[in-house]
């Protein structure tokens, strides 16, 4: 049965204890399995196999591993759903994939409706999200989520992005997927208490409280609605994370904003900006993945990793634990097709399809079987079925 949870807004939750998925099965070697992509939140991540399978691990108490349970796991394990998922996307404490004909499914914590089924009940396994709507594209934010349909109309669900209204209380929640008042977009992220888009006239759009790049005085007119930002450069699709975002071009440009204090705009300087700027490296940028609060992660044509901002954890995965402001390849020379950039790790699907993870560790949150991090790259050691 689904649980009820209280309270207005969460937060990540200490780790006080790691509760392990029984050993029903012994682990077995990913060897046999290619991924497509992979996909990191806060403390769990999860990846989508070429075939259309959901494996995930980390932490788990709100049920965003999707195991019909709230054990954590640091190998990962399969979802049970009955249906093979096409798209992925991991939010701060929920989880959320599209089937190939764009339906789509939550499970996890869902607090403020970020599930989308019309409840703010936990649940541990896949729901499929109300209103029997077609998207191209999702993704999933601190306690929010949105995604884009076929025709270009973006819908969010779960926290209003806005603040405290009369009374100290916040707007509703969203139970449902709400339609925005914008244009037809082409891309959508959502951060933490922030989103951000691009429209089809190439306008970059960013709303919420922490929303980079939006004057205060704007901010605090109207948080909650998408303000216009910029046309050049004309973006193909945004990151946002949190008080910074990043986005690529068409022909393989790099651009990010925002706030940096860690140096995640990687511009090789700790200077906050409203307005987008280059990031600074050896090699053009193809794609940039900026969900983390204070690191970026970008690949190369070829796909070659480079991150930068915040190392505290090794996230950079470039040896090291010292921040750095401008671009640094991750080690290893390995060739990526995907990356994705967590709390304080990152991992990466590559050109084998093969899954690679760095960074923290200590709710298994790498995938090796251990609660341990490391400072460079390390591959899934085992999975359940």
């Amino acid at each position: 049965m689904p649980t009820r949870v209280t309270g207005s807004r969460h937060r990540l939750l200490p780790l006080l204890a790691v509760a392990i998925v029984g050993c029903a099965h012994d682990p077995s070697g990913p060897d046999d399995l290619r991924f497509a992509s992979v996909h990191a939140g806060p403390v769990h991540t999860c990846a989508l196999t070429e075939q259309g399978a959901v494996y995930c691990w980390g932490d788990n108490h709100f049920g965003q591993l999707g195991t019909g349970s709230t054990a954590a796991s640091p190998w990962p394990v399969l979802v049970e759903t009955g249906r093979p998922f096409a798209a992925l996307a991991v939010g701060f404490l929920h989880t959320c994939a599209l089937t190939a004909s764009g339906t789509a499914w939550c499970w996890g914590g869902n607090v403020n409706g970020e599930l989308g089924d019309g409840t703010d009940l936990r649940r541990t396994a896949p729901v499929p999200v109300s209103g029997s709507l077609s998207f191209r594209t999702i993704t999933a934010g601190e306690s929010h989520t949105c995604a884009i349909s076929a025709a270009g109309t973006a819908y969010c669900w779960g926290a209003p992005l806005g603040p405290l209204v009369e009374g100290g209380n916040r707007p509703p929640n969203a139970l449902t997927p709400a339609r925005l008042s914008i244009e037809p977009l082409v891309s959508i992220s959502a951060g933490y208490e922030t989103a951000c888009a691009v429209g089809v006239s190439g306008t970059t759009y960013c709303w919420g409280q922490l929303a980079p790049g939006v004057p205060a005085d704007v901010m605090g007119g109207s948080p909650g609605v998408p303000v216009a930002l910029f046309v050049a450069p004309a973006l193909a699709a945004v990151q946002v994370g949190q008080r910074a975002a990043c986005g690529e071009t068409a022909d393989g440009r790099v651009y990010c904003w925002g706030g940096n204090a860690s140096g995640q705009l990687g511009d090789g300087t700790l200077d906050s900006r409203l307005t987008p700027d280059t990031v600074a490296g050896v090699e053009p940028l193809a794609t940039v993945a900026a969900h983390g609060p204070t690191h970026a992660c970008g690949l190369t044509a070829d796909g070659t990793a480079y991150c930068w901002g915040n190392n505290n954890s090794g996230q950079l995965g470039d040896g090291t634990t010292s921040l750095k402001t401008a671009l640094v390849a991750v080690a290893g020379g390995l060739r990526f097709r995907q990356i994705s950039v967590g709390f304080t790790h990152t991992c990466g699907a590559t050109v084998e399809g093969r899954v690679y993870c760095w960074g923290a560790g200590d709710a298994g949150q790498l995938g090796t079987g251990a609660l341990e991090g490391s400072a460079v790259p390390i591959a899934l050691q085992a999975v359940r079925r």
